[in-house]
């Protein structure tokens, strides 16, 4: 046993389909016995060390010495709960103890499924889906605590869940709501729901950039206010709104926070136990994960009310029997994200500023949209002026390159979005509006495959 990494052993072939769950049990049981032991190196790597109170004999006036150097068992620590595999599934051979490759962590995992379908057993299911939970999503990724994790079919999902919901769980203190004027539709649909039943709605204004007007939520917050709702980075132009300086302006007045998360999980690094909200909102397929799951984050303690009712699956929450096999993968994608976002993240925004400076000294009348620098790594949205975007994206596509106007979700739909129009881009560049997404996989190749087709489509529709 290294520690802060307690390991159980179980021989695959005394797995059958009536201990399968105490399995499960029991090695969830260990992992709560490791929480000790990996706070202890999080706050020891983060500075927050134990001091001895000996008296040193030279210069005792500073009096600081750390007890221990836990500098082999921090660097353990980070590199198998941080930075690599936080679970080590180990099976007894016949001839002592080997530890699995990914195939057998595979075979593992699918016999556990397999015995579970069997019987079909909702409670297996649960107990699979907080093993995994645990084992990628909880102690390492978004630093969360297992019970503050609910799986749910996406992004869109959690938001409704908690919008409609906890407004109605706190209708008592007032039906008062904020959110921003360029939310993601799952949030303004469910805001618009609320108004038709009686709530009181603010949508905040935002600048040129997409940042919200922090004056304004000052302003208009009441003490009847339950719940506001502001996204990490928006998904039409990539700005990364404050939710420090929100946070702050909420504390002490009982208001709950929420944001919708779902283009930021993945892409920049965010920890559950520093950002400063109550409700978080992700979708696995942003991540490059399987489509159909994702997860609502609810800090301990706050208010939760169920969202679909019948059988007791996420802590009696969530009816409906888990997506095992998509919470499975959504686990291992977000861990390669985190894993790789060190190396990829940086990549990407070089390769995405170098996009944008580009497309902007060599396409006449084009603009960027959203923050120039506080933007998600890999979204990049122009304005060009005298543009239609539609005839545009024709045009890119028959080039073999895929982009959109305004959200992705709207594919396809021609008017200005409302993002675009809430930041106030001139009418002659409005419906000239394009995003591009880059991922872990593009590259300078691709970048300039695509500033040579903007640049003869753009030329062809001006008649240049």
């Amino acid at each position: 046993m290294q520690f802060g990494r307690k390991q159980i052993f179980t021989d695959v072939t005394q797995i059958t389909k009536d201990n399968v769950i105490k399995v499960l049990q029991d090695a969830l049981i260990v992992h709560e016995q490791n929480r000790t032991a990996i706070k202890f190196l999080l706050d020891y790597e983060r500075g927050i060390q134990p001091i001895d109170d000996r008296i040193k004999e030279i210069r005792p006036e500073i009096n600081i010495k750390v007890k221990d150097n836990m500098a082999a068992e921090i660097t353990e620590f980070k590199l198998g709960y941080e930075w690599g595999s936080p679970i080590r599934y180990v099976q007894r051979a016949n001839k002592g103890i080997r530890e699995n490759n990914k195939d057998a962590d595979n075979v593992g995992i699918a016999m556990l499924n397999e015995m579970m379908e069997e019987e079909n057993k909702p409670s297996a299911d649960q107990e699979l889906a907080r093993f995994i939970e645990i084992c990628g999503v909880g102690y390492r990724l978004i630093k969360a605590k297992p019970e503050e994790i609910f799986f749910t079919s996406g992004g869109s999902e959690s938001d409704n869940w908690v919008i409609k919901n906890v407004a109605a769980e706190k209708k008592e203190k007032g039906k008062h709501v904020i959110t921003s004027k360029i939310e993601h539709h799952a949030v303004l649909r469910s805001c618009e729901y609320l108004e038709k039943l009686g709530y009181e709605l603010t949508y905040l204004d935002v600048d040129a950039y997409g940042v919200i007007d922090l004056a304004q939520l000052r302003e208009v917050l009441r003490e009847d206010t339950t719940l506001v709702s502001v996204m990490t980075g928006n998904n039409e132009i990539g700005t990364i709104e404050p939710l420090d300086a929100v946070a702050s302006m909420l504390r002490g007045t009982g208001t709950l926070f929420h944001t919708d998360a779902v283009q930021a999980i993945g892409q920049i690094p965010l920890s559950m136990n520093q950002l400063p909200v109550d409700y978080l909102s992700a979708s696995a397929h942003k991540f490059h994960g399987p489509k159909g799951v994702g997860f609502l984050f609810v800090r301990k303690d706050r208010d939760l009310p169920s969202y679909i009712h019948g059988g007791s699956q996420e802590n009696g929450k969530r009816a409906g029997t888990e997506n095992v096999a998509g919470i499975v993968g959504m686990a291992k994608a977000l861990e390669i994200a985190v894993e790789e976002m060190q190396v990829v993240r940086p990549r990407i925004v070089r390769l995405r500023n170098y996009f944008v400076e580009r497309v902007l000294r060599e396409i006449p009348q084009g603009r960027l949209n959203g923050h120039p620098h506080k933007r998600l790594p890999g979204n990049v949205n122009f304005s060009f002026e005298g543009i239609d975007a539609t005839s545009l994206l024709v045009l890119l596509e028959e080039d073999g390159i895929c982009a959109s106007a305004g959200s992705a979700c709207n594919t396809g739909q021609t008017r200005i979005s409302h993002v675009i129009e809430a930041i106030h881009v001139p009418k002659n560049y409005a419906p000239g509006s394009v995003r591009f997404t880059m991922g872990r996989e593009t590259d300078r190749r691709q970048v300039d495959a695509v500033i040579a087709s903007l640049k003869k489509n753009i030329g062809l529709l001006r008649g240049e």
